[in-house]
């Protein structure tokens, strides 16, 4: 099966163990317009060459496997263009020996479907509610 990797990121090597070893295709830009056109996921690529906007479109088939680190927003475009399997990299934030932070890969979470909900909390500050509406989208997501 078709793996493509959307993230500005190299894949880790952990992850690439974890999906049989190769990418089909990894990209780098801003993706946008993701819709199904029959057995196929179309979506827009916006890339910068010499200082140059350009705009491609690409097809990749819907039973592919779609490993984005990007917005909720974007993983619920690629689930409502109907992507047969939508994984995200899952990372943890470590302190290093000096002080600094370090970002960990620990494994690919499945997404299924993203749920919207309201609550009590949409008055509360932003903080608390980005919190709260985090903890949900991890019941959410299986």
């Amino acid at each position: 099966m078709n793996v493509y990797f959307f993230s500005d990121y190299a894949p880790n090597t952990q992850m690439l163990e974890e999906l049989g070893g190769s990418i089909t295709e990894q990209f780098e830009d801003t993706i946008s317009n993701i819709h199904r056109e029959n057995h196929e996921i179309v979506f827009t690529e916006d890339r910068i060459i010499c200082r140059q906007q350009i705009k491609i479109c690409h097809t990749i088939p819907a039973d592919s496997i779609v490993v984005l680190d990007g917005s909720i927003l974007l993983q619920d475009a690629w689930l409502k263009a109907g992507v047969n399997t939508l994984l995200i990299p899952q990372i943890k934030q470590e302190v290093g020996k000096w002080g600094g932070i370090l970002f960990k890969y620990c494994g690919l979470l499945q997404v299924h479907r993203i749920e919207v909900s309201t609550s009590e909390w949409t008055s509360t500050t932003s903080a608390v509610c980005a919190e709260k509406i985090e903890e949900r989208m991890a019941l959410a997501v299986k």
